[in-house]
């Protein structure tokens, strides 16, 4: 077990573990007598016993949503709002995300706005959540225009995750999850820690094995290490700025063009996958924006060799118009253009706010858009 702690406007810990058996150190943070677990159909048919027997004390509600991105839309939010409230929930109650980045994104947006603020823990059942959107206060919903336009930073009460959740993971839910991960191994201030090797091992240990029950030992270890070591660059990035109005931009590192990807896929696309394909593209714009443009050219090598070891294979077919009209949505534009992160000659990530017709010019020359196996 590893425990954490955030210093964001809320102090909260995050605890690492294999089995839920120390979920039991944040039972004194469940004040009120209501607890919502807001979940998907996929988790629900997978954990539904999950929390049985933890909260004794509690009237405890499940409310689940369909799977996937469709599903964290103001028309859902309203309908768990009027559920909430039908079923008198005050502030002094609590909602549990228990599910991946939707399930967290809307649930977080939630209670946020219930009555202006409720408890809020979060569980995450994917590798992506885990790593990210668990951590950092950040919530939002989608509407027709965009991906997370309505949000708010709200702080969790709490983090548990439990790696052995991460078992039942579908190979392409993995594979999303390492895409967010392959981001540190640029922006980190520990790159070493996202090493190829690494993430490669850590494909293999969630692959392999049975789906319940414990990791063996070095497994789990690794597991929660890597985690650990995400959470915890984040973690010293939202501690410096929370509401994301300088350095924090780092971690939106390929997520540009990934978003206006994942967008234009209708989301076919994951959300790992996207943002493995927006790091190929912030590569290829950083290398134009180089002077050292062959230390670029082996990073690249090295870069797409990694997603073929991890078989993140993808495509698209989106004109450099296409690209630049699904990025004009994006909550990053400002007066100037779109906040960019490039990787700098020193290979350090850098924000640079780039025009758009600019960003359409560099997108219309890097030759190869495709990358497929």
């Amino acid at each position: 077990m590893i425990k954490q702690t955030v210093n964001a406007s809320k102090k909260y810990d995050v605890i690492i573990s294999d089995g839920k058996k120390d979920f039991k150190a944040f039972l004194p943070l469940f004040g009120g007598k209501n607890i919502l677990i807001l979940t998907d159909d996929n988790v629900f048919n997978l954990y539904k016993d999950y929390f049985d027997g933890v909260f004794t004390d509690k009237n405890v509600y499940y409310y689940v949503i369909p799977h996937g991105e469709e599903s964290k839309n103001l028309t859902e939010y309203a309908k768990i709002a009027e559920f909430l409230a039908k079923n008198n929930f005050t502030r002094s109650d609590s909602l549990i995300a228990f599910g991946g980045g939707v399930t967290g994104d809307l649930g977080g947006f939630l209670a946020a706005t219930y009555l202006r603020g409720i408890n809020f823990f979060t569980v995450p059942t994917t590798l992506l959540s885990a790593v990210d959107s668990s951590v950092g206060g950040k919530t939002a919903v989608n509407i027709s225009v965009g991906k997370n336009l309505c949000g708010a930073f709200y702080q969790p009460t709490a983090v548990y995750i439990d790696i052995s959740l991460l078992k039942t993971l579908p190979e392409r839910e993995v594979k999303s999850g390492l895409g967010e991960i392959l981001k540190y191994k640029f922006i980190a201030k520990s790159p070493a820690n996202f090493s190829y090797e690494r993430i490669f091992a850590v494909k293999t240990v969630i692959l392999s094995g049975t789906e319940h029950g414990s990791f063996a030992g070095n497994e789990g270890e690794l597991l929660t290490r890597i985690i650990s070591d995400a959470i915890s660059e984040k973690t010293a990035v939202v501690e410096a700025d929370e509401r994301e109005s300088g350095v924090r931009k780092i971690l939106n590192f390929g997520h540009t063009v990934g978003h206006a990807i994942e967008r234009l896929s209708d989301f076919k696309l994951s959300h790992g996958e996207a943002v493995a394909k927006g790091i190929l593209y912030s590569l290829r714009i950083s290398k134009i924006l180089s002077e050292n443009k062959k230390k670029f050219d082996n990073e690249i090598s090295l870069y797409k060799k990694a997603l073929k070891e991890l078989k993140i294979y993808f495509s698209d077919d989106f004109t450099p118009k296409e690209i630049i009209a699904a990025v004009k949505s994006d909550k990053k534009m400002n007066d100037g253009g779109v906040d960019f992160v490039i990787i700098n000659d020193d290979f350090k990530p850098e924000i640079k706010t780039i025009p758009l017709t600019e960003l359409e010019n560099y997108i219309g020359l890097i030759k190869e858009t495709r990358y497929e196996g």
